[in-house]
C-alpha cells in the first residue's frame, strides 16, 4: 500500500484514496568541487557554487530524467543544495553538493545515473564555455578558466558497494592519485581506507605503500599552497606530519589530522576522531 502522497484538487474523496504498488526513488547526487579562491581575485578560482547552479538549472524538471507512464509525469526536482563551508568564508566555495528527487517505475538506477551523467556533463561544459566568452571581456591575465580544458565528471566507484572491497578500493586509488583532485575529495578517499584497509588480511597489502599513498597526496597539495585552507598555517603542518619518524597507521593519521585543517571544507567530526585514534594506536 502507497500512503504517502496522493495529488485531490477536489473534494477530497481522492485523498482518501490507498493506493496498491510501489515507485522506486532516486536521490542521484552531485558533488562538485571547484578552485577556490579569495573573492577579490575570483578570475583565479573556478567556482563550485557555479557549476552546481548550472547542474541545477539543466537537472530541474529535466526529461531525460522523468518516466512517462499513463497519467501525469513527476519530473525530478532538487532537494538539496549545499556548499561545504560551516559559516561566512571570503573564499569561494571549493565544494557543493545537489541531490535530486527522482521517481521511477520501469527505468533502472543505472540507467538514471547515465542519464544524470549526461546532463552534468552538458551543463558544466556549458557555464565553462560561457566563462571563457566572459573571460576575454576583462583585462588580460592569469585565469583558472584559461588552464581548464574540461571538468571530468566521474562516478564514485569507492562507493558502489556491489563491488567486493578490493574492488572498490582499486577504484579510489585512481581518483586519490589524480592531480586534479581537490582536498575534499581526497580526504574522504583516505577516510574510506582507514576504514576498510586495516579490516584486511595483513598479506594483501603493503602498509609503507598505503602511507606513501597517503602523505605523498597530501604533501603535493601542500606544495600547491592555492588549493588549501590557510596555507601559512597548514602547508607547514602537512610538510611537518609528511617528516615525521612515524611509520604505518600512526603516521598515517598523523598527516589525515594535519589535513583536516587544510581542507577548505567542514571536516565530519567522526573523521577527526579516526585519524587522532590512529595517532596513539601502536
Amino acid at each position: 500500500m502507497n500512503l504517502d502522497a496522493i495529488a485531490d484538487d477536489g473534494d477530497g474523496s481522492v485523498g482518501r484514496s490507498v493506493a496498491l504498488g510501489t515507485i522506486g526513488k532516486l536521490l542521484p547526487t552531485a558533488f562538485v568541487v571547484g578552485l577556490p579562491t579569495h573573492a577579490g581575485f575570483p578570475q583565479a578560482s573556478l567556482n563550485a557554487a557555479v557549476l552546481a547552479a548550472a547542474i541545477v538549472s539543466r537537472a530541474e524538471w529535466a526529461v531525460e530524467l522523468t518516466d512517462h507512464l499513463a497519467g501525469p509525469a513527476t519530473p525530478p526536482s532538487l532537494l538539496i543544495l549545499r556548499d561545504g563551508r560551516g559559516g561566512y568564508d571570503v573564499t569561494t566555495p571549493a565544494t557543493v553538493y545537489a541531490a535530486f528527487n527522482v521517481n521511477i517505475v520501469p527505468r533502472t538506477p543505472a540507467s538514471v545515473l547515465d542519464a544524470f551523467d549526461a546532463l552534468c556533463r552538458e551543463a558544466v561544459d556549458g557555464v565553462l564555455s560561457a566563462l571563457r566568452e566572459r573571460a576575454t571581456r576583462f583585462r588580460p591575465g592569469p585565469t583558472a578558466i584559461g588552464s581548464v580544458h574540461e571538468v571530468p565528471v566521474l562516478r564514485f566507484s569507492a562507493r558502489d558497494t556491489s563491488l567486493a572491497w578490493p574492488w572498490q578500493t582499486v577504484a579510489s586509488i585512481r581518483i586519490s592519485i589524480d592531480a586534479a583532485t581537490r582536498p575534499a575529495e581526497l580526504l574522504t578517499i583516505h577516510n574510506y581506507w582507514t576504514n576498510v584497509l586495516p579490516r584486511a588480511a595483513a598479506g594483501l597489502l603493503v602498509l609503507a605503500d598505503v602511507a606513501h599513498l597517503v602523505t605523498s597526496a597530501w604533501l603535493r597539495l601542500a606544495e600547491s599552497r592555492f588549493l588549501i585552507r590557510a596555507p601559512a598555517l597548514t602547508a607547514p603542518a602537512l610538510e611537518q606530519a609528511y617528516a615525521s619518524a612515524q611509520t604505518g597507521w600512526r603516521k598515517i593519521g598523523t598527516i589525515l589530522l594535519a589535513a583536516c585543517d587544510a581542507v577548505p571544507a567542514a571536516v565530519p567530526l567522526g573523521f577527526r576522531e579516526r585519524f587522532q585514534e590512529m595517532q596513539r594506536s601502536q
